[in-house]
């Protein structure tokens, strides 16, 4: 996915857990994040609504199990978008375009 993006134009910051995440996200100025509902130590709909409190930046939300329950709670928080894994990279990359867009006023 990091490669995939980097090859479309995309700076890529890796963060391997919530906790990196936070202390990063606002290090370089990232126009997007796609967030992993599962996280090491805290789950990608609680990081989420912390970041909200905070930053209105784009999220995307990605899972292996992504439920409707968790799609409209992410939603509800501000998500953007949600992808259900696996998916391919021009799915990958369409959702990265909306959720870009949607933050350009």
């Amino acid at each position: 996915m990091r490669a995939a993006l980097a090859k479309h134009g995309h700076r890529v910051f890796h963060a391997p857990d919530a906790e990196t995440a936070f202390k990063n996200f606002r290090k370089p100025k990232l126009d997007l994040i796609i967030l992993d509902m599962t996280l090491p130590g805290m789950s990608g709909l609680e990081f989420l609504r912390i970041l909200r409190s905070e930053s209105q930046i784009p999220v995307v939300l990605m899972s292996g199990r992504l439920t409707a329950s968790h799609r409209a709670t992410g939603l509800k928080l501000g998500a953007h978008d949600c992808l259900h894994k696996p998916f391919t990279i021009p799915e990958l990359l369409a959702c990265v375009k909306r959720a870009r867009g949607a933050s350009v006023h």
